[in-house]
């Protein structure tokens, strides 16, 4: 019982260490999908802001 409960303490470390070398081996600086999107979007409010409950919000 107690070797297996060291097996997965070791796993989780190991598997630990790789997600840290990968997140800062291969970081990427913002997000191009969403760059990419936000491009091919228009940039227009999507309703007119003339709805009674919005105005006090304006």
């Amino acid at each position: 019982m107690l070797s297996a409960i060291f097996i997965f303490v070791g796993l989780a470390v190991v598997f630990g260490l790789l997600l840290g070398y990968a997140a800062v081996r291969f970081k990427v600086e913002g997000n191009p999908v969403a760059k990419h999107i936000d491009d091919i979007l228009p940039q227009t409010p999507v309703w007119p802001m003339r709805l009674p409950r919005l105005q006090t919000l304006c």
